[in-house]
């Protein structure tokens, strides 16, 4: 591929990731006004009518929808600025590079000028009389024009390399006002998150004490882990099916970055998060309102924002969102084996991406059965689930 294939292919290449950016960040706007409607409507039913709970708990749910949509918008505003700032110093080299370019060729041209005009007109009389011959005097003729056309070829790249800095300069202003527009979006999404958190603080506080709202919650979790279930018996059927067809050959789930079964992992396992666990595996009756749930994980209490990582290797299965559990993504791991993580505030991977063990997935999100920055985690064999704690070091 020559020099000029190679710019435009990048060049397409830079306007595809472009338009897949700008599509993808309209996408993330247009849910986000969306959430905010709701929650401008949820408010302005509150203020008309006496203190709803269910309505409460309604318009905290829109508020962890929107404050999980701003932060993945923070995010991709976060990566639009450093691009920019990347490709600003790419512009500021490429100047720099230009502005060099050009002092070389003024020297360059300044002294052939000063050679020309001090020594030229005497210099080819002398070299004239000098000529013994009719071939020497063609030599020396065809010499002279290699030097007028390098000198033409100097000029002419000399006023190329100027139209290119100016166009260069330009660039650099256009991603300059670009990244301060970015900024300033990125501030006022800051504040707005800001805001939202502590609107959802609030409302919660007004909701702790209400039994209805807590059996309300409980049935919620319930059915956020009937939701959760579902997903791990579609993945291990899909699983399943994937090494039927695949048979005679290398298994599927051998192709994940973890290899070998976690099964040597037992009672070895790194924790997602580092904490208190505050919520055991199995059935539990509530302390104040004596109802029996039934936990399929652990609850781990730790800081809002600490960081979650993933117990194995494995690849993304399925990022969603549940009543009751927040942001969730479930990992699928060799060997049939499934992990869990529920209630995140950041999720830092995309679906279908591979993961090693130990790398971050996301941060602790607040819970809204426990009101505090609570991870709920989750370990599957096939479609069983089982206690972490026997499997976490």
């Amino acid at each position: 591929m020559n020099l000029f294939g190679s710019h435009r292919f990048l060049f397409v290449c830079l306007l595809g990731f472009i338009f897949f950016t700008a599509v993808l960040f309209a996408q993330t706007q247009r849910e986000l006004e969306s959430v905010r409607s709701d929650i401008r409507k949820y408010e302005k039913d509150l203020k008309q009518k006496e203190f709803a709970e269910e309505r409460t708990l309604d318009l905290i749910h829109k508020l962890d929808r929107e404050v999980g949509i701003i932060r993945q918008k923070l995010r991709s505003l976060n990566r639009e600025i450093s691009r920019k700032e990347q490709q600003i110093r790419s512009y500021e080299q490429q100047i720099e590079d230009l502005q060099n370019d050009i002092i070389k060729l003024r020297d360059l041209i300044k002294d052939r000028l000063v050679y020309y005009f001090k020594y030229g007109k005497s210099r080819r009389i002398e070299l004239l009389m000098k000529t013994q011959s009719f071939s020497q005097l063609k030599v020396w003729m065809h010499y002279q024009k290699l030097i007028a056309k390098n000198d033409r070829r100097n000029l002419e790249s000399l006023r190329y390399k100027k139209v290119q800095l100016e166009k260069t300069l330009e660039l650099v202003k256009i991603e300059v006002r670009e990244k301060q527009q970015k900024i300033v979006e990125r501030s006022s999404e800051q504040e707005n998150l800001r805001q939202s958190l502590q609107k959802r603080k609030r409302y919660l506080t007004r909701l702790q004490d209400s039994k209805e709202i807590i059996a309300q919650k409980l049935e919620q979790v319930r059915e956020a882990e009937r939701q959760i279930s579902r997903m791990i018996t579609r993945a291990e059927e899909a699983r399943i099916l994937e090494e039927a067809r695949a048979s005679g050959q290398r298994q599927i789930s051998g192709s994940y970055k973890s290899g070998d079964s976690i099964d040597k992992h037992r009672g070895k396992m790194i924790w997602p998060a580092r904490g208190n666990v505050i919520g055991h595996f199995g059935k539990h009756r509530h302390p104040r309102f004596k109802t029996i749930t039934e936990n399929l994980g652990i609850e781990i209490q730790t800081l809002q924002g600490a960081p979650i990582v993933a117990v194995a290797a494995g690849h993304v299965k399925t990022i969603t969102y549940q009543r009751g559990r927040g942001n969730i993504v479930i990992l699928s791991h060799a060997g049939g084996y499934y992990s869990v993580y529920a209630n995140l505030g950041e999720i830092y991977v995309n679906v279908n991406e591979e993961i090693d063990m130990a790398q971050e997935i996301g941060t602790v999100g607040q819970s809204i059965l426990y009101n505090e920055p609570v991870l709920h985690f989750q370990l599957w064999k096939n479609t069983n689930n089982l206690d972490p704690e026997d499997w976490l070091q």
